[in-house]
């Protein structure tokens, strides 16, 4: 697993997403939500998860609303996206605005 900020507000998940990277990605994610008023996850580097990348998902989505941050997820990978449709999240691929 890496991550990496693209840009101010924006954090590109790459690799592997799993319960054993999640603690990490999850205080990555509460600093950039913490400070910006629009928060964009990037997925599209995302190579394996579990059912803890999900729950991750949902406590940023949390995380956000408590800050009155707009999380959008812009770019999913194939792996995101089969994730998605099997929970039935198929909205996931174009989630802007997913913390509305």
């Amino acid at each position: 697993m890496s991550s990496s900020e693209q840009d101010i507000n924006s954090l590109v998940l790459e690799g592997d997403c799993t319960i054993y990277e999640i603690a990490d990605l999850f205080g990555k994610i509460r600093e950039l939500v913490k400070q910006e008023p629009v928060a964009r996850l990037d997925l599209s580097g995302v190579e394996k998860v579990d059912a803890a990348f999900l729950q991750l998902l949902l406590a940023a989505h949390l995380e956000a609303k408590r800050n009155n941050t707009k999380l959008e997820i812009n770019g999913t990978s194939d792996v995101v996206s089969d994730m998605a449709k099997h929970i039935y999240l198929g909205g996931v691929d174009n989630a802007a605005g997913y913390g509305e």
